[in-house]
């Protein structure tokens, strides 16, 4: 009894000898064991990254500008009278030219019709007084006052042909009538707006752009019109900027040019995103930028296992990418996207993820 008492005792001593090295060959290792700290990581990348201003309006045929007559004509009468024959409708496409009304003409026809009266009596007249001359039968006075009869009857005829030709109205260009404003029977002035008559295939997207941004436009930057209904957005150009700010919206009006064949009708709501700017540059994921309070911008690229921060100037932010540059920053570096805030220089990094595409 007294044999195994003491076995007992001398295993429950060895066990807490093992038990103390153990734990002390533990406490050792971990005092010589780097802590490392988890980040997902992500590359630089050369990237096309551009600035924008966001603006929203509608379309409407395109003004007149750099030499071009505008797009948009609303149809009008030189002279006042009754609409006799209306020849065009909404939606119809007309050539240059082409009548679109005519007014009653009765009295302009009998006025040409008097005009070419008088012209054939003062051909006569004339006619009768050169005979005349060649026998010296009529004075010099005689003859010069047939002779100005003569060519007051021609610009009197002229001039009714002219004031007839007005109570046909035709299209100043080629286009579509989008608005018939008269019906058959009604008089009509020179204020009166008959129809308009639009060129689609030159249409323009107007839109209002806070002022505080439109320091950043110019002409000839491109364009992204949208209608936001899911469609891809039409590429435009930036023809004009209005001179003038609207007081009520503190907003500047621009004109973006738009293609012939967008399918795009005036009146239709968009929105137009304007290029301001454009890099082709070194461009790291936004969410690897950190704010020092004392260096400005930081982010933390990978090196032999270890992190290294690097003090960067940041320029253009587009779809989520921030233009950075830095000495000695290049194409290909492995940037910490996640885990980067407040990580000390030079600390070890375990990667647990990599960005999307990336081995």
């Amino acid at each position: 009894m007294k044999i195994r008492l003491k076995i007992i005792t001398a295993l429950i001593l060895a066990g807490a000898v093992f038990s103390l090295v153990f734990l002390q060959n533990a406490e050792s290792e971990d005092e010589n064991t780097e802590p490392q700290v988890d980040v997902a990581i992500s590359k630089i990348q050369k990237a096309t990254l551009r600035s924008s201003v966001t603006g929203y309006g509608y379309i409407e045929a395109a003004p007149a500008v750099e030499g071009r007559s505008p797009a948009g004509a609303k149809i009008t009468s030189s002279v006042p009278g009754i609409v006799k024959e209306i020849k065009c409708y909404e939606g119809l496409n007309v050539k240059k030219g082409a009548v679109l009304f005519s007014l009653d003409s009765r009295i302009a026809r009998a006025e040409l019709e008097k005009a070419k009266q008088a012209m054939v009596f003062a051909e006569k007249a004339f006619k009768r007084q050169k005979e005349l001359q060649q026998s010296d039968a009529t004075s010099d006075k005689t003859f010069q006052e047939i002779e100005n009869q003569l060519a007051a009857a021609k610009n009197d005829l002229a001039a009714a042909k002219t004031n007839l030709s007005y109570y046909r109205i035709s299209a100043p260009f080629s286009g579509t009538i989008t608005g018939l404003k008269v019906r058959t029977g009604e008089y009509v002035d020179s204020n009166s707006v008959m129809a308009e008559v639009i060129d689609l295939s030159r249409l323009v997207a107007v839109v209002n752009i806070p002022i505080s941004e439109a320091s950043d436009l110019r002409r000839g930057q491109t364009a992204e019109v949208s209608t936001g209904s899911g469609s891809s957005p039409e590429s435009g150009r930036l023809i004009l900027l209005s001179p003038g700010v609207d007081a009520a919206s503190g907003s500047v009006t621009v004109y973006i040019d738009l293609p012939p064949d967008t399918g795009l009708k005036p009146g239709r709501f968009v929105s137009a995103r304007i290029i301001s700017d454009e890099r082709y540059c070194l461009a790291v994921p936004a969410e690897s930028l950190v704010e020092d309070p004392e260096d400005g911008w930081i982010i933390s690229v990978v090196t032999g296992g270890r992190s290294k921060r690097i003090k960067v100037k940041t320029g253009l932010r587009d779809n989520g990418m921030v233009e950075v540059d830095a000495e000695g920053l290049r194409e290909g570096m492995t940037v910490i996207t996640l885990g980067t805030y407040a990580l000390p220089d030079d600390t070890k990094v375990n990667i647990i993820e990599k960005a999307a595409g990336e081995k």
